[in-house]
């Protein structure tokens, strides 16, 4: 089997582990959309590397409901594959819900937090977010234009 062969596998076994696959993340995509957006946008950043003799990045999407449903999360995942180095790495992990996102860079794929804790480091991010909005006083008064009778 082909070295990409094994780095493609290396990460979807690590996605799969970490629970960012569509049953864990009771998605709404169809079963293995991820896995094959993966393998797609790898064999492609393959031959632009090749190409143009640079490394190349791309994303993949996702989301996922917990909870009964209460709860979407929207995840992103950025990977780069360097053609030097033969190598293809996750380097980013980018979750949103509620008009909040939270980046975790990764420095290396074993750091990617098991999908459920990526949910608690959210909501911990939206607790944060709400609390630093409670606590802003406005700088700006406009006038109004209230006549006193």
């Amino acid at each position: 089997m082909s070295h990409y062969y094994h780095l493609l596998e290396e990460q979807i076994q690590l996605l799969r582990n970490k629970g960012y696959d569509e049953k864990s993340l009771n998605s709404p995509d169809k079963e293995g959309h991820l896995f094959t957006d993966l393998r797609r946008n790898f064999s492609a950043a393959v031959h632009q590397a090749w190409q143009e003799g640079e490394p190349v990045s791309f994303t993949l999407r996702t989301t996922g409901f917990f909870n009964d449903d209460r709860d979407m999360m929207h995840v992103k995942l950025q990977y780069l594959f360097n053609p030097e180095k033969n190598s293809l790495e996750l380097t980013e992990l980018e979750l949103s819900a509620d008009k909040t996102n939270r980046t975790i860079k990764l420095p290396s794929g074993k750091d990617l937090p098991h999908s459920s804790a990526a949910l608690e480091m959210l909501r911990q991010q939206i607790k944060i977010d709400r609390n630093r909005i409670r606590h802003i006083r406005p700088a700006y008064y406009p006038k109004t234009d209230r006549r006193i009778s």
